[in-house]
């Protein structure tokens, strides 16, 4: 929902009684900072090099990664930010947010994204 003033809210009912929290103090109680970007900033050609340096196959079609400890941080950005649960294979979106945790380091505040999905 949208309040008065064109904010997006999550509205619930707790012990009967109606609440309204901001995505905002949602981002804010889990530790996000109100002024990050809410997408990965990566410029062309970035994703397709560090695909290279991450995969199994070159062929990005296959979408593997290699490297174990690289498919578990894989799988907790896939269930726990994006909300997908089968992550065998690696999307476009997932692998903005890895490149942007694991290369370059961003600041950014996944409380839309989360709380849409």
């Amino acid at each position: 929902m949208v309040d008065d003033e064109e904010v997006p809210c999550l509205k619930f009912r707790l012990k009967n009684e109606e609440k309204v929290i901001t995505y905002g103090a949602i981002g804010s109680l889990l530790g996000f900072k109100s002024n990050a970007s809410e997408m990965v900033e990566v410029k062309d050609g970035e994703l397709d090099e560090f695909w290279m340096k991450i995969a199994k196959d070159v062929n990005r079609q296959r979408k593997s990664i290699s490297n174990v400890i690289l498919q578990i941080f894989h799988s907790w950005v896939s269930k726990r930010i994006l909300g997908r649960m089968r992550e065998l294979k690696v999307t476009d979106q997932e692998l903005n947010w890895m490149y942007a945790a694991l290369v370059k380091k961003q600041v950014i505040d996944p409380t839309y994204i989360m709380v849409d999905r």
